[in-house]
């Protein structure tokens, strides 16, 4: 989707597209407009004769059925589809206007055609260029052969339909000699006649084994990768080397050239540096079969008599036995399983985005194709196909398994008990599994055995081979010291001869002179002085001559008797050559049986081992399923205690809620208690104030009384006192009187206290235990909280391992190609789609053919192939003249030469270009016809949202997405097509368009 905080101005279109180029949204390809769904494929319609065989894509099918139960595939759209179908087969997205009529078209064989429609195109012509060059050259630079000759070759050997395995033969051998054939020399060419890289990319390229690390040793990694099987492969171009040769050009001026000559091979010894001292040999031999011996030539009779007609100045003449020729006719032929799987896999890796071998140049027993039988199969289809790329390729997307889509959201509801019977299912296939592995161990370590047995033997033989090949090595040393020897007496003999024999005749030619010039001298009167002496002179040298042949004839006797003597030598060296050989017979003939055996032991282990490391990918992956189907459970499980803990949280806080009403009520009674509590206090003082302050009256009056009483007792007239105490008695007994009145009053006041603070302690009894009661829910209530708290941190963590078992069990699904996966663009593919999209590529086109038409028009009455020419022509000259911005595109997104597969990466200059370099900003503004166009045409801004997304993604916006360009729009103004330029920008910017699914 576009960055929400999109700009206004052309100059800050970087930052409109920061969280596209940075992040994969991945989940928008699900919001694709359903309505936009392809019809459910069609079936192959070269199987329409119901009775005829199956073809290849229904038997790819056969061997990849769709994935059912509780995960599934979900159906991948229209637009989406078309998009991986252009790309795999033409290295570009589709147009707008092949989108649109792909979606109109209702016929039932729409897919048939389309797929046909795109191969066809001459778009794949140049996309599969690409894939050859990249797959035999691996981006190595053009250092000897120049590229438009390179790219021209692969060009005219695909419009031919060549197959592979002659393709490959003619990179492998061609006559070395002379020009003609430089371009396809390039394999060898361009590595520069490096006999170890070649000899690695050998293995690499048409063998799927990358056996860089048995140069020198067994490989410490990989089992299966012997230091033989690479000195048997090095041995095919050990012998040759670049060299200088001259030609003379059109002006007729001497030019040098580099060739990769050949010279005669031997097998020369090696050692692993892990054995020093073990010696070891090796003829020519392909990985999986024996050595191959050749007829034994002398090192006198391995080259040609004559260069070949054509041959350029200053090379070696060719040797009799081309190893090189050998190696063409032996590795690229259809005879050679490993060398058409190896074919059959890269091709299916090209449009599957990953081999049935992943990583494609590691085929080994530890790395066994994901499905060996479909593996078998398509190797037989690539034979089927007469080893043709094209017609392979059809079948490979004719299938449905092609047009898969990617991981279907799960519904754990609708899944219910269908998961625990899976559980079920895999808990036995498990217990199968683990049973199965153990006995296919027990078979592939006895077969390990055997095979170490067989080697073990094959080295004994070889250690006699070696010795007795030492002994030729020395013996052929021999022969050619002694053939040096014989030579130069030969050669001394003749120059003797020469010099006798040229003696002789400067005599008899002397002689025969004197004679004529007497003849001449008698003619003229015998008079002729100057004649006279000629004749003397020639006579005195003639007789000279004749005087220095007998030192002359022994000179020759002599010679004779060395250069018989060198022959006799030369004879006997043969001869010591020719028993060495016949006693290597024997020795090659036990070698190659040995050889013959350990091989056959070395697949069958082989065999076993594969079957092992499938059977323990199928318990992986049984386990993967396990643990995620376990997954699942437990999140529910965790969901399920989550749920619970939560209604009970939402009860102990209605409960909490409920206890702190009945609290507050007892507080409440509890004070109305503490109220009247008091009262009764202050009515119990009161009344006990009261009945103190009568005791006290009563007191001071029975004082006074007593004071009276003892006056009266003192004084005479004690009437008066007598009344006063008679009163006073009275008084006393009214205030007794009244004190009881008071003592009642304070008992009913302290009956009344004691019953409130009864009532009050009752009172606080009940709030006591209340707040004890809601003590009790807070911590049950804590208590909760932090189980609630736990299960959603166990809940976290179960959906993170979730994830993990999730991507664990879609990587399997992927492997086994039960489901899409997510596969970046090559940078070509990248580079392509971007300039297609825009217009700009087509637009070279048109311009190209304008210029064609004008130079040569076609005429009214032009057949389809002459037009369809015309239109390959325009498309391979407008791909030539935009063959830079593709360098930039390979430079920038591109792992790099001398690999066999380009590996995804982002880096800050890949950013930096989309983002400053300013040429996706201006390729993505309108014009060309392109959709950025299209949309400034527009007034809807939802139409305009579906013009961008349909054209760059091929995919429908969400809502969201139609929403941000609505937004966008509004708040554009007078830059409003500076507006959609930038979201064009973006959308070509994003991760999305960089992804092929």
């Amino acid at each position: 989707m576009f960055a929400p905080d999109g700009c206004r101005t052309a100059r800050s279109h970087c930052q409109l597209a920061v969280l596209v180029v940075l992040t994969i949204a991945w989940h928008n390809l699900a919001a694709a407009d359903e309505s936009a769904a392809p019809p459910p494929p069609a079936a192959d319609s070269s199987a329409a004769d119901s009775s005829a065989t199956a073809t290849l894509s229904q038997q790819i099918d056969q061997h990849l059925p769709a994935l059912a139960g509780p995960i599934a595939v979900a159906p991948e759209s229209a637009g989406r589809l078309l998009r991986r179908l252009s790309l795999d087969l033409r290295g570009v997205v589709p147009t707008h206007e092949e989108l649109e009529a792909f979606v109109a078209d209702t016929s039932a064989d729409r897919w048939a055609n389309w797929v046909d429609r795109f191969l066809n195109d001459p778009l794949c012509d140049e996309h599969l260029v690409t894939f050859l060059d990249r797959t035999l050259m691996l981006r190595r630079s053009h250092s000897q052969v120049d590229r438009a000759s390179w790219i021209n070759f692969l060009r005219d050997r695909l419009a031919a339909e060549t197959p592979l395995d002659i393709l490959s033969g003619e990179l492998l051998y061609t006559p070395w000699w002379n020009q003609n054939a430089r371009a396809a020399q390039r394999f060898y060419l361009d590595r520069g006649g490096d006999p170890h890289l070649t000899t690695r990319d050998l293995a690499r390229v048409f063998l799927g084994r990358d056996l860089q690390c048995a140069q020198c040793h067994d490989h410490p990694l990989v089992d299966d990768f012997r230091q033989i099987d690479y000195h048997g492969l090095l041995a095919f171009v050990a012998s040759s080397s670049l060299a200088e040769a001259t030609y003379k050009d059109s002006e007729g001026k001497d030019q040098k050239v580099q060739l990769y000559i050949e010279k005669a091979a031997g097998d020369a010894p090696f050692e692993s540096v892990f054995e020093k001292g073990t010696l070891l040999r090796s003829g020519t031999r392909l990985v999986g079969q024996p050595e191959h011996f050749e007829e034994y030539l002398r090192p006198d009779q391995r080259y040609l008599d004559a260069a070949p007609e054509g041959a350029l100045a200053g090379v070696q003449v060719p040797p009799k036995q081309s190893r090189r020729e050998q190696l063409a006719g032996r590795l690229a032929s259809r005879d050679n399983n490993a060398f058409v799987a190896n074919w059959a896999n890269r091709l299916w890796a090209l449009v599957y985005g990953r081999g049935l071998v992943h990583p494609v140049d590691m085929v080994e027993p530890d790395n066994p194709p994901s499905n060996p039988d479909l593996y078998r199969l398509i190797a037989d289809g690539l034979l089927q196909s007469d080893m043709r790329i094209k017609p392979f390729l059809r079948h490979l997307v004719m299938a449905e398994a092609y047009r898969r889509g990617g991981p279907q959201p799960f519904d754990q509801q609708a899944a219910g008990a269908e998961l625990d019977l899976l559980r079920q299912q895999l808990e036995s296939q498990l217990a199968t599994a683990e049973t199965e592995i153990e006995t296919l161990t027990q078979a592939e370590e006895a077969k390990l055995q055997s095979y170490e047995a067989a080697r073990e033997a094959w080295l004994k033989v070889q250690s006699e081979r070696t010795t007795a090949r030492a002994e030729l090595d020395s013996a052929e040393t021999a022969l050619m010291d002694a053939k040096k020897k014989q030579d130069e007496a030969n050669a001394a003999l003749a120059a003797a001869e020469k010099k006798l024999s040229d003696s002789q005749t400067r005599s008899t030619l002397l002689a025969e002179s004197a004679s004529k010039l007497e003849q001449a001298l008698a003619l003229a009167g015998g008079e002729d002085a100057e004649l006279s002496q000629a004749i003397a002179v020639a006579k005195q040298r003639s007789e000279a001559a004749a005087g220095e042949n007998p030192a002359l004839q022994q000179a020759i006797t002599d010679t004779q008797a060395a250069a018989t003597a060198a022959a006799t030598a030369t004879e006997q060296a043969v001869a010591t050559v020719n028993a060495v050989v016949e006693k290597l017979k024997p020795i090659q003939s036990a070698l190659l049986a040995a050889d013959r055996t350990t091989v056959a032991a070395r697949q069958v282990w082989s065999d076993a081992r594969s079957a092992v490391v499938n059977a323990q990918r199928k318990l992986d992956q049984t386990e993967h399923l396990l643990q995620w189907v376990q997954g699942v459970a437990k999140r529910e499980q965790l969901a399920q205690s989550t749920r619970a803990t939560e209604e009970q949280i939402a009860a102990a806080k209605t409960a909490a809620a409920t206890m702190e009403v009945a609290v507050k009520a007892a507080q409440t009674e509890l004070a109305t208690a503490d109220l009247g509590l008091q009262t009764a206090d202050q009515a119990v003082a009161k009344a006990m104030q009261d009945f103190q302050q009568q005791q006290q009256t009563i007191s001071t009056l029975e004082q006074t009384l007593t004071s009276i009483d003892t006056a009266a007792k003192l004084v005479q007239q004690a009437e008066p006192l007598i009344a006063a105490q008679a009163s006073l008695r009275g008084d006393i007994d009214g205030k007794r009187t009244q004190l009881g009145a008071f003592q009642s009053a304070l008992d009913v006041a302290k009956a009344n206290q004691a019953g409130k603070s009864e009532l009050r302690g009752k009172q606080q009894a009940e709030l006591d235990g209340l707040m004890a009661k809601q003590k009790q829910q807070t911590t049950q209530l804590t208590s909760l909280q932090n189980q609630l708290a736990e299960w959603k941190t166990q809940t976290e963590a179960a959906q993170v391992e979730l994830g993990t078992q999730t991507d664990a069990v879609w990587k399997d699904n992927e492997a086994q190609l039960a489901v899409t996966g997510l596969y970046p663009l090559t940078a070509e593919q990248m580079c392509w789609s971007t300039l297609r999209v825009t217009g700009v590529l087509d637009a070279y086109v048109r311009g190209e053919l304008a210029e064609l038409e004008k130079q040569s028009p076609l005429p009214a009455e032009a057949d389809e192939a002459t037009k369809n020419q015309r239109q390959r022509q325009a498309v391979r000259q407008a791909i030539e003249k935009l063959r830079g911005i593709a360098d930039q595109y390979v430079a920038l997104y591109a792992s790099g030469p001398d690999k066999t597969q380009d590996d995804f990466f982002a880096s800050a200059d890949q950013a930096l270009y989309v983002a400053n370099g300013g040429s996706v900003f201006s390729w993505a503004g309108p014009g060309n016809n392109n959709p950025t166009q299209l949309a400034t045409t527009l007034t809807d801004p939802a139409e305009v949202a579906k013009v961008l997304y349909w054209s760059y993604l091929c995919r429908l916006p969400n809502a969201e997405e139609t929403q941000f360009v609505t937004e966008q729009l509004a708040a554009a103004g007078d830059q409003r097509n500076t507006i959609i330029q930038e979201m064009a920008w973006s959308l070509l910017a994003s991760a999305e368009f960089r992804f092929v699914r």
